[in-house]
């Protein structure tokens, strides 16, 4: 036999009898009314009605915050690096000296022949492009690929106003062979 107390001071004991798969209660005292008051406010707590679920924001709320916060930043990071990766491409490939390069070898013979045609650039192009006081230079480095094979471009130019002079347009094509565009008298 279990004794439980109970909240109020005039009932004296409280006993549980385990009959078999059903327990029976004892209660001895004064006050009998205070301990049927205090078990019936008991029970109006813990029916069997569902409790209300609080909301998928405020479970989850801890791991969200610092997680999203987290995946926005390095989601700013990569936008940031695409939009400059986008940018530089445009300055670039909006250039003249690339276009006129392009033209040079899409025209070149020997070129056509070992590369293929098409002939277009295949990663990022590398290298500078200036325009100060209406001077200008470009010095890049582009890699090419045709059908047939791959290549490395380079051009080098200066320039005023809008006249560019052509120091060098050459392609590499593995590591022997070499094309001085600019030896074709293609000025």
């Amino acid at each position: 036999m279990e004794s439980r107390s109970v909240p109020s001071g005039e009932i004296e004991a409280i006993d549980v009898i385990p009959i078999g798969w059903f327990k029976a209660i004892s209660v001895s005292g004064k006050n009998k009314s205070s301990y049927l008051h205090w078990t019936e406010s008991k029970q109006k707590l813990m029916n069997n009605e569902l409790v209300p679920q609080p909301s998928w924001w405020k479970r989850n709320w801890k791991w969200v915050v610092p997680v999203g916060g987290c995946l926005t930043v390095i989601f700013l990071i990569i936008f940031f690096i695409g939009s400059i990766f986008y940018g530089v491409t445009t300055i670039f490939e909006g250039s003249e000296p690339y276009e006129y390069a392009f033209q040079k070898i899409n025209q070149d013979e020997q070129l056509i022949e070992l590369l293929g045609a098409p002939i277009e650039k295949v990663g990022m192009p590398q290298g500078n492009i200036n325009y100060h006081n209406n001077e200008k230079s470009a010095d890049m480095r582009i890699p090419i690929a045709g059908p047939k094979g791959n290549g490395m471009l380079y051009i080098i130019a200066h320039g005023e106003g809008d006249n560019w002079t052509y120091d060098e347009i050459r392609v590499t094509v593995k590591d022997d062979e070499e094309f001085n565009l600019l030896e074709n008298n293609w000025e």
